[in-house]
């Protein structure tokens, strides 16, 4: 097993405008470090050492992007996010590429593939046929042999809201069908204004699903509450699995 360690100092420095800082202060580098364990052990099983150039999206104010570039000091590291502040301020602050994101898929433009796609928390506000798309597009910008970590919202990220009324239609839909999606209107917290934006909960047969007839991606692993401790990690490999 590769052993990963940073090998320049981590950057402390937090946006004013970093929401995540603001909803989750204690928890917030707790997540940064769970995510790159979530990465590493995608990397081992893989069997991966080459990391040469690296996408994180949507990256936010650099939550985890602060870790990618310490760890992989000579990788090209591009930070992609709908919220321009955040991609501006990661470029400035941790010298990466920045690319803005688009609500329209086939809008945006990253003009590369990469080795590591690192997406925590995308797919889990979006309904399925968004969701669908997204995964297509990440695994269409992946090197051969390039990696995919993504997160998405499982079985157990429901567990105990059954008295939450955000949660009543969600465990309704989760109890019936392996997609559930719940509208930002129905959220009793936030501002939530984003049109087909939410909150979408899957099961692992959904995801089966994702993976299963496309032979040119490798399962490398699948776990449950693995990021943070409330969120599913799947990581997936570019191979064609027909060459032998």
């Amino acid at each position: 097993m590769q052993e990963f360690k940073p090998k320049r100092e981590i950057s402390r420095i937090v946006s004013e405008h970093d929401k995540m800082m603001e909803a989750h202060k204690m928890s917030y580098f707790f997540v940064s470090e769970s995510a790159m364990e979530c990465i590493f052990y995608a990397l081992n099983i893989a069997g991966k050492t080459n990391v040469n150039s690296i996408l994180d999206f949507p990256s936010g104010h650099g939550r985890v992007l602060r870790y990618l570039v310490s760890y992989f000091p000579e990788a090209e590291v591009t930070a992609c996010d709908l919220e321009k502040d955040a991609v501006d301020f990661c470029v400035k602050t941790f010298s990466v590429n920045g690319v803005y994101s688009n609500e329209d898929i086939s809008k945006i433009r990253l003009g590369r593939k990469y080795d590591l796609i690192w997406c925590g928390s995308l797919l889990t506000h979006f309904q399925e046929k968004t969701s669908r798309n997204f995964f297509e597009f990440f695994v269409d910008h992946l090197e051969e042999d390039g990696l995919l970590v993504i997160s998405f919202h499982g079985r157990f990220a429901i567990v105990g809201e059954e008295n939450n009324p955000y949660f009543k239609d969600v465990i309704e839909q989760f109890n019936t069908n392996e997609y559930a999606f719940v509208s930002s209107t129905c959220y009793i917290d936030g501002d939530y204004s984003i049109p087909n934006y939410g909150g979408a909960f899957v099961k692992m047969s959904w995801i089966t699903s994702l993976i299963q007839d496309n032979q040119d991606i490798r399962l490398i692993y699948y776990s449950e509450k693995r990021w943070g401790d409330h969120h599913d990690i799947l990581a997936i490999q570019k191979k064609n699995i027909r060459k032998r």
